[in-house]
């Protein structure tokens, strides 16, 4: 009963408190006129009347704050004691409710809490002391003037105070916030609201500059107005300095860092932050900047400090593209150095990113990671090997321990009982993620934190690589996304020396290579990988299946990962130097003896061998035929390669085997190569480079008068005919040749050899015969053929028709699934290529549709192209209409657009495309991107988030500018986007649909055309229809039936 009636007396005192808080700040009556001296004595009579206090000086709690109150103290001051005295009571009022409460059932709100009105009156009259009682004792350019922040603070006059009062004020009113800031629900209301006001209040009396003391016999000499420093003064302040510096240090080392840096930003930069046109612009003084660089130095080096900064300037939900700026100020920031000891602040930095990188995704935001990333590009420029040292040195920790077993950083995280394992799953994991985000996912076009930083680790990053590439690892696309960055930063040099490296396992300057006799890469328990000891007695064997696989894995890496064709084709070209360039025994290798070979060496055989087959598997990819076609010198070189090997060998050979010889194929599937690229050549507008052919006429020619193979012969001059008269007389059987050849049976090669001789004999002699006699033998002809290759030879004719009922049969084909068309898709996507650049708007608009009919195979590589199209089509000639071509083609995309996932990467480079497109010089291009753009996001729905803003931007932007009819096409943007956000359009745009509402609903009631109003009330019927089913949604009439218990949960 003691307890509880101690309880009841505390909370009643608590009551009087608050009434008489209420008594202070309570307003003059309506009917009543008089200044602002006069209500506050009224007030401050009332209060202390109510709580019955006859003298303020007699008050313990201000004494304690040494605050006193004289017989001409202004009204001012006494209400800001009065204030303070009863802060002061509620605060002890508060912990003994607390303390006493502290045995009590925890299921109820604690009694110490204080209600919303309480809050209220407490925060008013907080506003008053602040004002009345610490604004005015500030010196010029300290915090946030009271002329700043109310319009109406030159109606109050200020006091005429000596400069010992000010100081002695400021002082108390600091003591007793400070105080008060012991009980957590007064120090929320103040650290919320005056946390800046305090710390500049603390600033200036801990930091502030002193006039030095002066001797009896000076102080005569100074007038009665100016302040005289005593020695005895000298003593108080040092001791009031020493005290309040450590209640500072105390106080912000308490409160929620982010707000500390933010208030230290704010008093270093006080003097931009005007807020009204009237006020003085004063700048911080001197020692004031000084201490907030100290200040912000010391929080930087704290734990999380560079996080605490990042959330003290960018907004946690906070939009790249929106606000760079505050990017480039944090990152500034972080990497200037106000130190005598530059390398141990960096050191401080690289460890606090490192910890960043290291935590989990949700407990730093995406901003946040970039923005270390950044600081660490910028350290990096001025001090690489330091950042070497301290950051990717320990970035790449794991990796670097499978070279080095013995290397002397200690992985806390590394399970002691586990003796085998060297790095742990998670150590690994970890490194390969940060890796990810530092050099992919952060990392922009021309970064200083290039790929070629984690080269020395590149060989052993393959190795993890070649272990986990089949498995569902979640390491996998990492690692990829890794690899191929690397690769596609290489020259040509460097990429011969990697993928020898890689393959073969040869040492390269600066690379460090895995230790396989004692580490070996081992799968975890949670989908990641971990290094494990292995005891190998001997070198490690490398046996030829581990290499082919090893390509294999290779190939695997650039297939589905080199979306821009650099690596394909660069590797491709430097294979071919490699085995061009090398001498090679002319002898045919047989495979079953090649592959035998399981010893520990690498012979120059065993590498030759798995050169040619990643070539011929190479050789496939489009990106190679592109290459080929403009630079064919590479082609050249390996045509005079396989003649010098293999021409005596198929000099001696006998036409029994001419169809299952394999020098004979090579030699034949080069001259075909050869031929295409001449007719490819042909059909573009370039001009073909006949000096670069013609360093094959006389291999040609030899190869016509000495091979004993009669097709090989034929075709060599057929080839040999085109380059030596420039294409005036050609062999049209060459794509014909080329057609039957690439669908030759392994089975029939003889029979189908015969074929074709005869087809070209009969070919040559219809030339001379009437023109029923050719369509007869055509007719012929063409009933042997199935549809594919029918196809083929009409998209390879030169007449236009023809040309033009070609590529339409392919896209039938295509859209039919068709099984030769599906096996040999490769080159009909070289078809279509090819016929982009044909001069005929027919055969051009045709080829779109085919490559649009093939955007589900090749997506990358169709989309980028229609893309290209899109923006940068030019006419081939004056009678072309360039609107209505670039119209169709943007249709096209839409149509592609819909048969892709919505989570498909080219979704957004086409909105991207669609973007740039809204700035078209052409309206009708401008309004066409716009209509695509509102259906894709129709499509894809709330995956739009991310551009979101960029959208809505470039929509408001062409509805304050453009002409009408772009402006209907953008706020038919607007409409389909709701359609397809549908409920989530809450979630998705935030606070930006309130203006999208404002901006529609300014265009109804204000717009002169009947288009634009239109448009807008379609979008505002939509914004009506989501609102209403969010806030009463459909209520779905059902009812569960359970057959015999319910589940449980």
């Amino acid at each position: 009963m003691d307890l509880k009636n101690k309880m009841v007396e505390i909370s009643a005192n608590l009551h009087d408190l608050h009434s008489a808080l209420n008594m202070l700040v309570k307003p003059a009556d309506e009917g009543s006129k008089g200044e602002l001296h006069d209500i506050l004595q009224l007030n401050i009579t009332d209060a202390m009347k109510k709580l019955g206090i006859k003298n303020l000086n007699s008050l313990q709690s201000l004494l304690d704050i040494k605050c006193s109150v004289t017989g001409n103290t202004s009204v001012r001051w006494k209400f800001v004691c009065v204030t303070l005295h009863i802060l002061l009571s509620m605060k002890d009022c508060l912990k003994e409710l607390s303390s006493d409460a502290n045995n009590k059932d925890t299921t109820k709100a604690p009694p110490d809490i204080l209600s919303v009105n309480q809050q209220k009156t407490i925060r008013t009259c907080l506003q008053f002391v602040v004002s009345m009682g610490m604004l005015p004792s500030l010196i010029p350019g300290v915090g946030i003037s009271l002329a700043a922040r109310c319009t109406s603070a030159h109606n109050l006059k200020e006091e005429d105070l000596l400069v010992l009062e000010k100081y002695e004020r400021l002082a108390a009113v600091t003591r007793g916030l400070l105080a008060c800031c012991e009980h957590p629900s007064l120090r929320s209301l103040i650290v919320a609201h005056h946390l800046g006001d305090l710390m500049a209040a603390l600033s200036q009396i801990c930091f502030a500059p002193l006039k030095k003391p002066v001797s009896g016999q000076q102080s005569d000499t100074l007038s009665d107005d100016e302040f005289v420093m005593t020695q005895e003064l000298w003593n108080l302040f040092q001791q009031d300095r020493t005290h309040f510096r450590n209640c500072f240090v105390s106080f912000i080392w308490q409160v929620y860092q982010p707000f500390v840096i933010r208030e230290l930003l704010l008093l270093h930069g006080a003097a931009g932050l005007k807020r009204v046109h009237t006020c003085s612009h004063t700048s911080p003084p001197s020692w004031l900047k000084r201490t907030c660089i100290q200040l912000l130095v010391h929080c930087l080096m704290r734990p999380r400090g560079v996080s605490a900064l990042i959330r003290a300037i960018c907004d946690p939900n906070h939009d790249t593209g929106k606000d760079w700026s505050k990017l480039e100020t944090v990152v500034g920031l972080v990497t200037t150095v106000h130190t005598a000891n530059p390398e141990q602040y960096y050191k401080n930095i690289c460890s606090q990113i490192l910890e960043m990188l290291s935590a989990e995704e949700k407990t730093y935001s995406h901003i946040q990671i970039l923005v270390a990333v950044k600081c660490i590009e910028v350290i990096y420029k001025r001090e690489p090997k330091l950042i070497s040292q301290h950051f990717l040195g320990v970035l790449m920790d794991p990796l670097y321990r499978c070279g080095k077993p013995e290397h002397p950083r200690e992985n806390s995280k590394l399970e002691k009982e586990d003796s085998d394992t060297i790095v742990s799953e998670e150590y690994l994991s970890r490194s390969i993620v940060n890796m990810h985000r530092v050099f992919v996912e952060c990392c922009t076009v021309g970064s200083a934190l290039s790929p070629s930083l984690f080269s020395p680790v590149s060989s052993i990053l393959f190795q993890l690589y070649f272990k986990i590439y089949k498995s569902p690892s979640f390491l996998v696309s990492k690692v990829e996304d890794l690899l191929i960055k690397f690769l596609s930063n290489l020259d040509g040099d460097m990429l011969n020396c990697t993928y020898r490296n890689f393959l073969f396992g040869d040492s390269m300057n600066g690379v460090q290579l895995m230790d396989h006799n004692r580490v070996a890469f081992s799968f975890g328990s949670t989908g990641g990988a971990c290094v494990v000891l292995q005891r190998r007695e001997g070198s490690f064997p490398r046996t030829l299946q581990e290499i082919e696989c090893k390509g294999d894995c290779l190939l695997h890496l650039i297939s589905t990962r080199d979306n821009s064709g650099k690596v394909t084709t660069d590797l491709f070209m430097i294979l071919l130097q490699s085995l061009c360039g090398n001498s090679v025994n002319a002898e045919l290798c047989e495979p079953n003896e090649v592959s035998a070979s399981k010893e520990v060496g690498i012979s120059g055989g065993e590498r030759h061998y798995v050169t040619i087959k990643l070539l011929s598997l190479l050789s496939n990819s489009v990106f190679i035929h592109e290459r080929i076609n403009n630079d064919p010198s590479y082609l050249i070189d390996y045509f005079l390669y396989i003649l010098e090997r293999d021409y005596k060998y198929l000099c001696n050979s006998t036409e029994a085997v001419d169809g299952e010889d394999p020098a004979t194929e090579d030699l034949m599937m080069v001259i075909m190569t050869v031929a295409m690229a001449l007719s490819n050549n042909g059909l573009e507008s370039k001009p073909v480079e006949w000096e670069i052919f013609d360093r094959i006429v006389e291999p040609l020619k030899l190869i016509q008068d000495s091979v004993r193979n009669k097709e090989l012969k034929l075709l060599a001059g057929e080839v040999y005919k085109t380059i030596v008269t420039r294409n005036v007389v050609t062999g049209s059987t060459v794509r014909e040749n080329f057609t039957h050849t690439e669908s030759k049976d392994k089975g029939k090669g003889k029979t189908r050899g015969a074929q074709k001789t005869k087809t070209r004999k009969s070919e040559r002699t219809g030339r001379n015969q009437e023109p029923n006699e050719s369509s007869d033998t055509s007719r012929k002809y063409f009933k042997e053929l199935n549809p594919y290759k029918e196809a083929i030879l009409c998209a390879c004719d030169s007449s236009i028709p023809v040309h033009g009922h070609g590529i339409l049969q392919l896209t039938k084909l295509i859209t039919s699934e068709n099984e030769d068309a599906i096996a040999n898709k490769n080159i009909i996507l070289k078809i279509f290529q090819d016929d982009l650049k044909y001069e005929d708007s027919y055969i051009y608009l045709l080829a779109i549709n085919g490559l649009a009919a093939m955007s589900n195979m090749f997506p990358d590589v169709v989309i980028k192209l229609l893309i290209q199209e899109y923006l940068e089509y030019k006419p081939k000639n004056d009678a072309e209409n360039l609107t209505d071509i670039r119209l169709k083609v943007g249709e096209v995309l839409v149509r592609v657009s819909k048969t892709l996932d919505c989570n498909s990467p080219c979704i957004s480079t086409m909105l991207d495309a669609f973007l740039k497109g809204a700035k078209d010089p052409q309206p009708l291009i401008r309004a066409s991107s716009l209509s695509n753009l509102g259906e894709i996001c129709k499509n894809i729905g709330f995956r739009v988030q991310s551009v979101i803003y960029e959208i809505l931007v470039c929509i408001k932007s062409i509805i304050q500018s453009d002409i009408v009819d772009v402006c209907s096409a953008a706020i038919l943007v607007l409409t389909l986007l709701l359609q397809g956000l549908g409920p989530d359009t809450f979630a998705v745009m935030g606070d930006e649909l309130r203006d999208v509402y404002r901006y529609l609903k300014n265009h109804y009631e204000r717009s002169e055309y009947d288009s634009l109003k239109l448009h807008a009330q379609l979008a505002l019927e939509e914004i009506n229809k989501i609102s209403k089913e969010f806030i009463c949604p459909k209520q779905k009439l059902e009812k569960r039936l359970f057959i015999l218990d319910p589940p449980s949960g």
